[in-house]
C-alpha cells in the first residue's frame, strides 16, 4: 500500500514557464530588501505538550540565550523517528506536506546532485562539513550528503575512543570536532558545519543515564531518562557557546531538534488530562513542536516566539546570517510570512488559522510547483544565484 500511495502527480497548472516566473519574481523581491549550524537527535522541550511539571529546569542555558538570538519553535513532520525527513526539509526547503505518507526522499527520490542550502553555501564560498557519529550508510547519507553539496563528512569511525552516553557519542565530543575544524581552517576560509548529534536517540526504557531530572506530575521512567539527557545536552551547549563567544570571527549557530521522542502512550494521556482547554488538534500538533534558536557572536536583531515549519528553517538561517541564497530560498523567505507552518500534518496561515490538507491537493500551488520541479522534473529550472 505504501508503494501504491507513493505515486507523485504533477501539480495542477504546472509548467516550466510558471516555475521560471515564480523564481524570477522571488529573486527580484529579495533584492529589495558561519558559519555554523548544528542539530541534535531528538532534542525537544516536553513542556510544550501541556501541563508537565519537572523537578528542575533541564534547559536553563538554552532559554538564557536572549541577546543576539532569534528563537521559537519549528514544526516537524515526523515523531519519534524519521530524522532524515526533517533533515531533507531543512536542507532542500521542500516540505513533506506535499509528499505521500511513509515517503522517505533520501531513499526514494534523491538520486543525483540536488540544489540545496549546502550547495548554495558552496557557491557563496563556504567549505561545507557534516558531522554524525553513526554509520555513513544510515538513510543513504553517505551518498545523499554528496548530492546535497557537502565537501567533507565525519562518521562513527572518526570518533574512536570518544566518550559515550545513552545511545552513543556525547554531544560534547562532536562540539570538540566543530571547534577543531574552526581552529584548523585557513585564515581566508569560511566554514559551514552541520553537526547531527546522537546521544539522545531513542529508546528510553533502559539506559545508563542518571535520571536526575524527573517528571513531577506524571509517572514515566522513559520521560525521566529523556529529560535528564536534555539536561546533559544543555550543559554541553553551554560549552559550545562559551567557546564561540570568545572568537573574533563572526559566527552564527543554529540549534534545533529533528523531532520529539516517542514515549509511552500513558505519558501523553496523563499530561493531556491535566491540561485545561486542550483540544484534539493541540494534542496532536504539540507532539511535533521542537525548539530552535539562531545565535550570533555579533549584533543581530533579536526575535522571539517564532513558529514555523521545518522546511523554512534553512531560509530563516540564511536571512539572519545575511548569506545570499538561491531564488527558491528567497521564495521561502517570502512565503513564510503568508504560511509560516507547512508540514505533513497541515498548514497554518499568517492569521494563525490551521488547515488540514484536502484530498485534491490544491493548496499552496506555487510552493508545490517549485518543489515538483526541484525533485521530479527532468527539466529542472536552475536554482542558482
Amino acid at each position: 500500500m505504501d508503494i501504491r500511495n507513493s505515486h507523485i502527480s504533477k501539480p495542477q497548472g504546472y509548467s516550466l514557464e510558471k516555475v521560471e516566473e515564480l523564481l524570477k519574481e522571488a529573486d527580484e523581491n529579495s533584492k529589495e530588501e558561519l558559519d555554523g549550524k548544528r542539530r541534535p537527535e531528538s532534542y525537544s522541550d516536553l513542556r510544550v505538550l501541556g501541563n508537565l511539571e519537572i523537578s528542575e529546569d533541564n534547559m536553563s542555558f538554552f532559554y538564557s540565550l536572549k541577546e543576539n538570538t532569534v528563537r521559537g519553535f519549528v514544526n516537524a513532520s515526523v515523531l519519534g523517528g524519521g530524522t532524515a525527513n526533517s533533515e531533507f526539509e531543512v536542507f532542500t526547503g521542500c516540505s513533506m506536506g506535499f509528499l505521500p505518507p511513509a515517503y522517505y526522499p533520501y531513499q526514494q527520490c534523491l538520486v543525483k546532485e540536488t540544489p540545496s542550502l549546502i550547495s548554495d553555501l558552496k557557491k557563496a564560498g563556504y567549505t561545507t562539513y557534516s558531522i554524525h557519529p553513526a554509520l555513513a550508510l544510515n538513510w543513504n547519507c553517505n551518498m545523499i550528503y554528496q548530492y546535497l553539496g557537502f565537501d567533507h563528512s565525519m562518521w562513527i569511525e572518526d570518533f574512536s575512543g570518544a566518550e559515550r552516553l545513552h545511545f552513543g557519542v556525547t554531544d560534547l565530543e562532536t562540539y570538540n570536532k566543530v571547534e577543531e575544524l574552526f581552529e584548523n581552517k585557513a585564515d581566508d576560509e569560511t566554514l559551514f558545519v552541520f553537526d547531527l548529534t546522537i546521544q539522545n536517540h531513542g529508546g528510553y526504557a533502559k539506559s545508563d543515564v542518571n535520571r536526575q531530572v524527573k517528571a513531577v506530575n506524571v509517572s514515566s521512567e522513559e520521560a525521566d531518562t529523556y529529560l535528564s539527557l536534555i539536561q546533559e545536552s544543555d550543559d554541553d551547549l553551554k560549552e559550545l557557546i562559551h567557546y564561540f563567544e570568545k572568537v573574533e570571527e563572526p559566527v552564527v549557530i543554529c540549534m534545533y531538534g529533528d523531532h520529539q521522542p516517542k514515549l509511552e502512550d500513558s505519558f501523553y494521556e496523563d499530561i493531556f488530562n491535566q491540561t485545561e482547554g486542550m483540544d484534539e488538534r493541540d494534542k496532536k500538533l504539540n507532539k511535533y513542536k521542537v525548539p530552535f534558536f539562531i545565535w550570533a557572536n555579533y549584533d543581530i536583531a533579536e526575535r522571539e516566539e517564532i513558529n514555523i515549519g521545518m522546511s523554512y528553517l534553512g531560509a530563516l538561517w540564511l536571512e539572519v546570517a545575511e548569506v545570499p541564497g538561491s531564488p527558491f530560498f528567497s521564495f521561502l523567505q517570502q512565503n513564510m510570512n503568508e504560511y509560516p507552518v507547512v508540514t505533513a500534518n497541515g498548514y497554518e496561515d499568517k492569521e494563525g488559522n490551521y488547515h488540514n490538507w484536502s484530498d485534491d491537493g490544491s493548496e499552496l500551488m506555487e510552493y508545490q510547483m517549485l518543489q515538483y520541479n526541484h525533485l521530479y522534473d527532468r527539466n529542472i529550472v536552475e536554482w542558482g544565484f
